[in-house]
């Protein structure tokens, strides 16, 4: 029996290394996949494989219009395929997609569009990885023309100089120097989720498990920090681990902490409430005040604001009393307000024109509230039509592929019934002819030893082409060709048939030397007698091959190995029919 030739050109080591290539493009590209999804779920869009669902483009551009914030039809003023079910179609989309990420992010792939159309493995995980590294870079140093490999350093460079600077005081974990085996024990996210909030984990409770620690934290992440799973704790337990698949899943980190932060300072920018008197709630104009709320009024300012640099006039009195005492008093004057009079009126105008500010920006905060309800009932609405047209497009679908399985299926036993009414013509036929067929037999033609060579080339013997003919009266048939070789090794199977028909009984099994341009060459042949093989015997010889019938019937050519098996034909076969 032949096995399969070894390829000399692909070397072991260089299969391991393709196949660990493979298998680390799969993981890599699962990664990015729940990345893009987790990016593009506000749109409702779910990336199964980046490889097949960024082949049309849109989906590619609805991911780089997130990440930039801009509409690509609005910056590129150019429209692109909604539904595109083309080949071109889909590289002009995925063309578009490129420019604007450009434009918008200043990041060039340097691709062809039709490779992202085609689902090239090396080239779509390449271009997302350009886009996610971006991430881990500031703005500013985004903008300058780098080189891949200091782009990834840079990126590499401040993940870890993140992490360390939050681990700072964490003695139960060391500091990560590299991505391929620093985050494999889960210990790292465990003490980030602790530094973002201490009561989400315990660090004194962690599993020594690096696969049940790191499913625990992944779990925590999403729950509680809005990060989604983007890897099994299995291969990220596993070093080393690729580092593009931690980095993607480490940067998120960063990013939860800034819209934290975010979001504390759009808190702490609210106004707080201002806290008035009950006079000034509703502010009124001086002109519509009694005299004695004025006097209240004042008297309060008074005593909450003093006025050290206000110089009161003072009454004297001939008593000591009146004379010890100095207190700031207002002149009745018919020129006009007085200084206290004027600054007590700009501070309630002030409160006013701030209490008026607030209630415009409270209402204002209102009507965008409401806006956002009401887009959220909108999208609501959408999905839910959209949600109730999939499971009709599914149901119509489902209702196609039954009816087709149908038409199959009775295909098939149409089939499989005119194979039995043809299995029942054969049978007869066999019937009709039972005295015909005695049995078979079974040769295996195994190797031939010491064959010969008619001629030599260049002074040396190279071998022969060698390949056997097995004849039995007009059944023919002939084994693959040994190249270059004396002794062929060829290890295959005929069944010939005995009749009570054949009008020769000996089994020929000739050796033959191939040639390109001439009829091959005879090296040699032994002869079986049917007879010398028994009912029911598994005999295995080497037989001497010889010349042919008309000269050289004496010389040795070599040997050839053969086993022959003669099995006669079932009697139950022929017994259970009766036929005239």
């Amino acid at each position: 029996m032949s096995g399969k030739g070894f390829d000399g050109g692909v070397s072991m080591m260089t299969a391991q290394r393709k196949q660990k290539e493979e298998q680390t493009q799969i993981a890599v590209g699962k990664t990015f996949s729940l990345w893009a999804s987790h990016k593009l779920s506000s749109k409702g869009i779910k990336v199964n494989d980046i490889f097949q669902d960024f082949k049309d483009g849109t989906a590619l551009i609805y991911l780089f219009e997130i990440l930039s914030g801009k509409r690509l039809e609005e910056t590129l003023n150019q429209k692109y395929h909604q539904k595109p079910d083309k080949e071109i179609q889909k590289i002009e989309n995925v063309s578009l997609a490129l420019q604007f990420l450009q434009k918008t992010m200043n990041i060039n792939p340097n691709i062809n569009p039709k490779d992202v159309v085609d689902g090239n493995p090396k080239i779509v995980l390449a271009m997302i990885w350009r886009v996610v590294i971006t991430e881990m870079i500031p703005p500013e140093d985004s903008s300058v023309e780098t080189t891949a490999s200091q782009r990834n350093k840079q990126a590499k460079s401040n993940l870890l100089g993140w992490v360390k600077m939050q681990l700072e005081g964490y003695s139960n974990v060391n500091p990560p120097t590299d991505f391929e085996t620093s985050f494999s024990d889960g210990k790292i996210f465990s003490s980030l989720i602790h530094k973002f909030n201490p009561n989400l984990i315990d660090l004194n409770q962690l599993s020594s498990d690096p696969v049940v620690c790191l499913e625990n934290a992944f779990n925590i992440a999403e729950k509680h920090l809005g990060i989604p799973k983007m890897v099994d704790a299995s291969v990220m337990a596993t070093t080393p681990v690729d580092e593009k698949i931690v980095m993607t899943y480490l940067a998120e980190y960063p990013l939860v902490w800034i819209k934290r932060e975010e979001t504390r300072t759009r808190v702490s920018d609210i106004p707080e409430p201002v806290s008035l008197p009950a006079e000034l709630r509703a502010p009124l104009p001086l002109a519509d005040l009694s005299a004695e709320e004025e006097r209240l009024i004042r008297e309060e300012f008074m005593r909450k604001n003093p006025l050290p640099a206000l110089q009161p006039r003072v009454q004297h009195s001939n008593s000591s009393k009146a004379a010890a005492s100095v207190r700031p008093v207002v002149s009745p004057s018919s020129s006009g307000p007085s200084e206290l009079e004027l600054q007590i009126q700009n501070e309630m105008r002030s409160l006013s024109e701030m209490m008026k500010k607030s209630a415009e920006e409270n209402a204002r905060r209102k009507n965008e509230n409401d806006q956002i309800y009401g887009e959220i009932q909108r999208r609501q609405a959408q999905n839910a039509m959209e949600l109730e047209r999939q499971q009709q497009q599914a149901q119509s679908v489902q209702q196609q592929e039954s009816n087709r399985i149908y038409y199959e299926m009775t295909q098939l036993q149409a089939a499989i019934q005119a194979l039995q009414l043809e299995n029942y013509k054969m049978q007869q036929e066999l019937l009709r002819r039972k005295g015909d067929l005695l049995g078979t037999i079974k040769i295996t033609v195994t190797c031939a030893k010491g064959l010969k060579q008619k001629a030599v080339y260049g002074g040396s013997e190279i071998g022969i082409d060698a390949f056997a003919t097995i004849r039995l009266d007009k059944q023919l048939f002939k084994t693959k060709t040994e190249k270059k070789t004396f002794d062929p090794y060829w290890d295959e199977t005929f069944t010939l048939y005995v009749s009570n028909t054949l009008k020769s009984k000996l089994i020929e099994v000739t050796v033959w030397d191939d040639h390109l341009v001439t009829k091959p060459g005879f090296r040699g042949q032994t002869a079986i007698g049917l007879e010398t093989i028994q009912k029911g015997q598994t005999l295995t010889h080497t037989y001497t091959l010889l010349g042919d019938k008309e000269k050289n019937a004496n010389k040795v050519y070599g040997t050839v190995t053969l086993t022959l098996k003669r099995e006669e034909c079932k009697q139950s076969l022929w017994n259970s029919h009766s036929h005239s």
